[in-house]
């Protein structure tokens, strides 16, 4: 039985006023009790902090199903971030307009493995581990303008 911990964070840098699109990055870690386990980053050259955030959260659990899931064991995992209308999302505490499909496709998801308890919590950038996600969004993002020449 493994108890992962999965920080996830998005970072967008506004084109556009007071719409919250442009380019973004998503960032995760995945712990295994008090290691990591590993962790990611994607780049998007036109999207929003919540979008990025799903984005984050679907490619984590997909990295972690594909290379660490015990098939036989009964795995816990929480996935903890600062995005509290995705988080809230998940959790049904907030109704779903524009991104139906990303919440669709972590529910089903979460259903395609029911020997995993899920558990989706906000978690402050304050917090000394979230941190490190958080440095690496923002971080990342410049490193990948500089090498794609975006800037």
């Amino acid at each position: 039985m493994g108890k992962y911990r999965i920080l996830v964070d998005s970072s967008t840098k506004s084109k556009e006023g007071k719409y919250m699109v442009g380019p973004s990055t998503a960032a995760w870690l995945t712990y295994l009790n008090k290691r990591i386990l590993c962790y990611g980053l994607i780049y998007f050259d036109y999207n929003g902090p919540n979008k990025a955030f799903y984005e984050g959260i679907i490619a984590a659990l997909v990295q972690l199903d594909r290379d660490h899931f015990n098939p036989a064991g009964v795995d816990e995992i929480e996935v903890f971030g600062d995005c509290t209308p995705v988080i809230d999302q998940i959790n049904n505490k907030r109704r779903v307009k524009k991104m139906k499909r990303h919440l669709d496709y972590v529910k089903k998801f979460i259903n395609q493995h029911p020997n995993v308890q899920f558990k989706f919590s906000y978690l402050n950038e304050d917090n000394k581990h979230y941190k490190k996600v958080d440095k690496m969004t923002k971080e990342g993002s410049l490193c990948i303008n500089k090498i794609i020449d975006k800037n």
